[in-house]
């Protein structure tokens, strides 16, 4: 699976890096909003791992203007964040059905979020 990571926070965005490439998946790394969607719209990625707080474009701006845009990686999408009990987070995961996992988490709380992300993924392009 090609995955790309948006986070703000490098140690982060490598230590998602690292976790996805022990599991055989190609990883690149994004570490703004802004460069994650010059990189989406160079290649195409199976998944968006996104934070959910960055700096200027946030991850929930990066998923509505795939979104507005039609882009198939809207779709598919996942966060991983530390503010996800924060309401408008909240309304946010609510509306759009999107995947999330909680700040901090280890390697085997991240291998189990994969897995149900590769399923919920595997079940909308059966849907297609």
């Amino acid at each position: 699976m090609r995955v790309l990571v948006v986070d703000d926070e490098p140690d982060v965005a490598l230590l998602l890096d690292t976790y996805l490439r022990r599991r055989g998946h190609q990883s690149r790394m994004a570490f703004s909003g802004e460069q994650a969607l010059k990189l989406i719209e160079a290649e195409p990625f199976d998944l968006v791992l996104s934070d959910l707080r960055m700096p200027g474009m946030t991850g929930v701006q990066l998923h509505d203007r795939l979104e507005a845009q039609q882009h198939p990686a809207a779709a598919r999408m996942a966060f991983v964040t530390g503010n996800a009990v924060e309401a408008d987070n909240q309304a946010f995961l609510k509306r759009t059905g999107c995947l999330w996992l909680d700040k901090p988490f280890d390697a085997a709380t991240f291998g189990a979020f994969l897995e149900q992300v590769q399923a919920k993924l595997q079940s909308g392009a059966a849907e297609s």
